[in-house]
């Protein structure tokens, strides 16, 4: 069964979000100078944090360890469990298919 989680980058808790992300991703926040890219990013990966947390089993979502592949894709470090993610415009998705691969893509309509 794949699992897909959207979040709209407006109206959240940006700060509460912020507090589950590695330091290296809040290191990074600090160097995204457009404030809605910034948001964005926060967001998505607040998001990959919190559910991939909850397909685990309620891990602390801190302690999730990532590796990037050669072109940029998040990978969990910490199980089996594989997982895409993608924003647009203020929209963010979050997918994942039990011990498989997953891709999404998300573009703008209209």
């Amino acid at each position: 069964m794949l699992e897909v989680w959207i979040a709209a980058t407006q109206g959240q808790d940006l700060d509460g979000l912020q507090s589950v992300l590695s330091d290296e991703e809040r290191t990074r926040c600090t160097s995204i100078r457009i404030p809605d890219v910034r948001d964005q990013y926060i967001v998505a990966h607040a998001l990959k944090r919190l559910t991939i947390a909850n397909l685990l089993g309620a891990r602390d979502p801190r302690r999730l360890r990532f590796a990037r592949l050669s072109r940029g894709k998040p990978v969990l470090l910490d199980g089996p469990l594989n997982f895409n993610l993608s924003h647009s415009r203020g929209i963010c998705a979050s997918c994942s298919p039990p011990l498989a691969r997953a891709g999404s893509i998300s573009k703008p309509i209209g």
